[in-house]
Formats: structure tokens, C-alpha cells, sequence
């Protein structure tokens, strides 16, 4: 049933999942420090019953992406349409547009993202067009591409743009997989909330390891994968080995070994951004305290489809 302090009707019915009403929701999430007590969007309405501290920290998230990113308020609403179109999410589209009209992008503006985007100044097209690859082909980004962002936006910047497109993307997947199609909702301008605590470290005391002779797999064979005919296991011990000796795109301090690179450019460029990411990893963990070994599984998924040999 919806909630009285729910002015939009119907929003219960735009998700495949059960959606609390926003009263419910509200007493699911963790207590509040700023904000709380309006509309919440569908998402998290879907989310907060099982899901609750992970659900706040994606809010906190998302109001820092779409209101106090380092990128540009158009151009940040720019990116996320770029992302959501290539994704097919109605949704995002339906976010973006509605947060670059509110920074004040006119009509005009509106119709050269849309339509016609070789209209748009040089700068503006570069990064839509890294947007598009982001989230349709990462690895076909090149050197010289990343080059001429830097030259146009700095180091700062593109980090920015970076985690912009991978919260995007994120959101677009948990978008399209509830099912969350109501543009009214996505509308709405992100909600300024930030949430009492932090999620506690996770324990699995009580999760058994399987016995030593399960824990050894058997040498690997070298067999084609049928899927993609491309990469093999000693391809991607190869590729592995090639990566680490390539430059980085962007300027690092020396790490330490065992340091993990990504970590360490949120934190030199984005320690905002990278922090709020890092808790939602930290609060999912908690709450959906998965076996190791299908998280991993599901992750390798991810980085197999995308050709990432991270």
C-alpha cells in the first residue's frame, strides 16, 4: 500500500520486486544525521527491507554523484544520460535530463545531447563518446583518447568521470533488473541524506573450509573458451604480465607491494568518491554475507564479459 507522504500513485507497481511504502522504508534504513523522512525513490523502497545499510550508503552515494561531483553539473548529467542510452535504461535517461535541466541546460541543449551531439563543443563530445565506450566496450578505450580528456579536463576531473560512469552504470543494471520505469520517480531531484554509522566488519567464523584436497584444483587446461574464442588461461596469464608492465594513464605516487592500483587513485584524486563507493561495497558484504566462492565467481563473471584481466 502506499504511503500517505507518497504524492506520486502507483509508484508501488513499477518494480518486479515488493516496494515498502516510503514510512516503512524509512524505519527499515538506518538512523538518519541529515535529512530523512521525504520521498524516497523506487529503488530504494525495493531495497531497504532486505538490504538496509547498503541502501543508505547507495543514497549517500548517489546524492554526491549527481550534486557534488567535482565534474561540472551539466556535464555530469551529460555522462549519466550517455550511459543510461547506451544501457537502455528509461529510468537514467529520465534522471539525467531532469538534473541537467535543474542545472539550467536549455531546450537547445537538451535536443544536442539527443539528437544531434556533433553540435556540441569538442570537449563535450570527447567525453560522451568515452562515456559510450565505458559502458558498451571498456577495453576499446585507447591511449590517445585518455590523453586528449586529460588535455581538456585534468587528472582530477577524469578520475571523477570515471567513478561517475561506474556508479551509473551500476544503477542502471539494478535499474533495469527490478524493473523501475517510472520517469515521475527518477525525476526527482537526489536525496541530501547521510546516515548514522558505519557498517561493521564482517565475520564468518562459522563458514567450515573445504577439506585441503578440495582446495587444490587440478593443473589448467589450456582449452578455448567457447563463449568468446579469445582468451585461454596462460592468454590471460600473458595479458596479465603485459598490464602490469604498461604505464598508467595518470600520474601515481609509488605504491607499495600488493598495493591495489584502483584503490590508490581514488584516493589520490577522489578520496570522497572513492570512500562513499568503498561503504556500499563494505555494507553489502555485511548484509549479504555471500559465500566467498560465488562472489568471486560472480565477479569473475563480470570481469570475463568485459575482457578485463583484473
Amino acid at each position: 500500500m502506499a504511503s500517505p507522504g507518497d504524492e506520486l500513485s502507483g509508484l508501488q507497481h513499477h518494480s518486479l520486486f515488493p516496494v515498502l511504502d516510503v514510512d516503512e522504508a524509512w524505519r527499515r534504513l538506518p538512523p538518519v544525521e541529515i535529512g530523512g523522512g521525504g520521498p524516497l525513490p523506487t529503488w530504494a523502497r525495493v531495497l531497504a527491507g532486505s538490504l538496509p545499510r547498503t541502501t543508505a550508503a547507495m543514497l549517500e552515494l548517489d546524492y554526491l554523484h549527481r550534486e557534488r561531483s567535482p565534474v561540472p553539473p551539466i556535464l555530469r548529467g551529460q555522462l549519466r544520460w550517455a550511459a543510461a542510452h547506451a544501457n537502455h535504461c528509461d529510468y537514467g535517461e529520465a534522471c539525467a535530463l531532469a538534473d541537467v535541466r535543474r542545472a539550467g541546460l536549455g531546450e537547445d541543449g537538451i535536443r544536442a545531447l539527443t539528437e544531434d551531439q556533433q553540435s556540441l563543443p569538442a570537449p563535450e563530445r570527447a567525453a560522451l563518446e568515452f562515456a559510450r565506450k565505458l559502458t558498451r566496450a571498456a577495453g576499446t578505450i585507447t591511449d590517445p583518447e585518455v590523453a586528449n580528456l586529460l588535455d581538456w579536463y585534468g587528472e582530477k576531473q577524469l578520475v571523477a568521470m570515471v567513478l561517475l560512469l561506474a556508479h551509473a552504470n551500476f544503477q542502471d543494471r539494478l535499474l533495469l533488473t527490478l524493473d523501475i520505469r517510472s520517469e515521475e520517480d527518477a525525476a526527482r531531484p537526489a536525496l541530501n541524506v547521510r546516515f548514522e554509522g558505519e557498517p561493521p566488519a564482517v565475520h564468518r567464523d562459522n563458514v567450515t573450509p573445504p577439506p585441503l584436497s578440495q582446495r587444490q584444483p587440478p593443473p589448467p587446461q589450456r582449452e578455448m573458451d567457447p563463449e568468446r574464442n579469445v582468451l585461454d588461461f596462460f592468454q590471460v596469464r600473458a595479458g596479465l604480465e603485459s598490464q602490469r608492465g604498461r604505464r598508467a594513464r595518470i600520474a601515481l605516487p609509488p605504491s607499495e607491494p600488493g598495493q591495489v592500483n584502483w584503490g590508490l587513485v581514488c584516493r589520490t584524486y577522489q578520496p570522497q568518491l572513492g570512500i562513499a563507493w568503498s561503504k556500499c561495497g563494505r555494507a553489502y558484504d555485511m548484509e549479504a554475507d555471500q559465500d566467498p566462492i560465488f562472489h568471486q565467481s560472480l565477479f569473475w563473471v563480470i570481469t570475463h564479459t568485459e575482457g578485463c584481466f583484473y
